[in-house]
């Protein structure tokens, strides 16, 4: 068997090409993405759900009229709903904030099509429960997975992927950036 991007002979019972990191069962959805990047994503997620409220709540201040009102907070509630409301939106597409920001996606190992919400939730339950309980030893377990699996995506049935996403288009040749042809 030969990997679909590289043409290398690959091992049959692996979810990516050992040598280009190719996510084999679907190789355009993109390639194996790298340990340092999901936890990159997963600290980008926890500061924006931190940073949201607290800058609606910084904004609001302002607003205040007297010691007892407090739109702030209303406004920090606010953006909460708001936060949260985009989280699920994103975890249908097998999303998260952070991964979007990084080009990364959670899709299914067996098709490579992005999971949905419900597999998504249950991933993210088993990561905030699972995966750390045991001192984080269930994030670790991806760094020696063949298949960069932490124990949450063992459970899901779940890959990461960083997503191919197309070459910027360049000038043509002679071409300098802000010229047009007429």
């Amino acid at each position: 068997m030969e990997c679909p991007r590289c043409a290398k002979e690959i091992v049959p019972d692996r979810l990516f090409c050992m040598w280009c990191e190719a996510f084999l069962p679907k190789a355009e959805a993109g390639a194996k993405a790298s340990i340092l990047r999901r936890f990159a994503a997963d600290m980008l997620d926890s500061i924006l759900s931190v940073l949201v409220p607290a800058t609606a709540y910084l904004l609001a201040a302002p607003y205040r009229r007297t010691p007892f009102d407090d739109p702030p907070a209303s406004w920090a509630w606010l953006a909460t709903l708001i936060y949260a409301v985009a989280l699920l939106l994103f975890m249908r597409r097998g999303l998260t904030p952070g991964k979007w920001l990084l080009g990364e996606r959670v899709v299914n190992k067996m098709t490579g099509e992005p999971v949905g919400f419900w597999r998504m939730l249950l991933r993210s339950v088993m990561k905030n429960t699972l995966s750390s309980f045991f001192l984080g030893l269930g994030y670790l377990w991806a760094i020696w997975d063949r298949d960069a699996q932490a124990w949450h995506d063992k459970i899901a049935g779940t890959v990461v992927i960083k997503e191919e996403r197309p070459a910027p288009l360049t000038p043509a040749r002679g071409l300098r950036p802000g010229t047009s042809v007429s």
